[in-house]
């Protein structure tokens, strides 16, 4: 697996997984999501319209984490942090703040 990732590639990777639904959220994330008052619509509004901050792999889980930034659908300001699993065609929303 490639080591480097680029915003684009990442944008890319990212709008694939939200139009055939490979999305899915980690237990903490639920937790998070339930504690702040979002939900999936939430997430996928920030992920089309937010800004990718950071790209990075991360060695240890074999991925590359992402942060990014944007609004709710209620103008709330979050920030996601990502795992994107290339090889499985996935996206794993880890939390929400």
């Amino acid at each position: 697996m490639t080591k480097v990732l680029s915003r684009k590639a990442a944008r890319q990777f990212l709008e694939r997984c939200l139009n055939t639904g490979e999305l899915t959220a980690t237990k903490h994330c639920l937790g998070r999501m339930k504690r702040r008052g979002f939900d999936f619509d939430d997430v996928a509004n920030v992920i089309r319209r937010g800004e990718i901050l950071t790209v990075a792999y991360d060695s240890q889980h074999q991925n590359f984490k992402l942060a990014v930034a944007g609004e709710d659908l209620d103008g709330i300001e979050l920030t996601l942090e990502l795992g994107l699993e290339i090889e499985e065609s996935l996206t794993i929303v880890i939390t929400g703040f």
